[in-house]
């Protein structure tokens, strides 16, 4: 539990601050996590974002497999640090993330525009 804790906080950290390398690389750890029910979930919840990344699916896509994620396996959203006793609120923090890097860096893994969408 500790590992996945520690690779989702790292994805959090990391989707805000435009380190996507960084970001992909925490996913790709997550997504090689198997072996229980928490850590089927997980695996889902790291091909989202994944998929995501690489525009495979839209960003309409992604909030709404996160939600339907968030119905069926709850416990992966309890283990962000910040979770308030709320799941909506949890994943609803989770598609913001997303949402923002993507837009933010202009994602399409592996190419982003790391210069915060000439804003520097």
């Amino acid at each position: 539990m500790i590992t996945e804790r520690l690779y989702i906080s790292l994805l959090n950290t990391t989707l805000i601050y435009g380190e996507i390398n960084e970001s992909y690389r925490a996913l790709e750890k997550l997504s090689k996590l198997r072996g229980n029910r928490l850590r089927e979930g997980i695996y889902i919840f790291a091909r989202i974002h994944m998929d995501a990344l690489e525009q495979r699916i839209t960003i309409k896509e992604a909030k709404e497999r996160l939600i339907a994620l968030s119905k069926d396996y709850p416990e992966i959203f309890m283990l962000d640090r910040e979770y308030t006793g709320d799941v909506n609120k949890s994943v609803n923090g989770y598609i913001h993330r997303l949402e923002y890097a993507i837009n933010r860096y202009d994602i399409k893994y592996p190419y982003y525009n790391m210069q915060r969408c000439d804003d520097l």
